[in-house]
């Protein structure tokens, strides 16, 4: 489920064991999320929504194109892992949704305990972000 956050406090404290962040997102060890929060999150990266999976809700912001453009350029994949079918397209998943998760910190663990995080989290970045057409027609 993909909804745009609303300007609700949630007032949820999370301390992450994360040692760095991912680039560009200013991730930080204790995050409080309430309506500062957002509103900073916001101010710092426009649109930003919120995906419940499994009962549990994520922050993440869109991604870039110069982000979008590295991420498909760069698949760091081994050359044994190039064999398995579609190894490629879950690391690129995994780049997509530790880049952009703003909330929870720890998105890297949570990813490990549950394997579909990923796929879903990154289709509804990858919608939200200009690749849905939501109605094409001919003239």
């Amino acid at each position: 489920m993909k909804e745009p956050v609303e300007n609700k406090a949630a007032e949820v404290k999370e301390t992450s064991t994360k040692a760095a962040a991912p680039k560009a997102t200013n991730k930080s060890e204790n995050v409080t999320l309430d309506d500062k929060q957002i509103q900073q999150w916001k101010k710092q990266w426009g649109k930003i929504f919120k995906t419940t999976v499994g009962g549990e809700a994520f922050i993440w912001r869109k991604l870039k194109r110069k982000e979008y453009v590295e991420i498909m350029s760069n698949a760091e994949v081994e050359e044994a892992e190039e064999e398995v079918l579609g190894s490629r397209i879950y690391k690129r998943q995994e780049r997509i949704t530790k880049l952009v998760v703003l909330f929870p910190t720890d998105i890297e663990s949570r990813i490990e305990e549950n394997a579909g995080l990923a796929t879903s989290i990154s289709d509804e970045v990858i919608a939200k972000s200009g690749f849905d057409v939501s109605a094409t027609e001919e003239l």
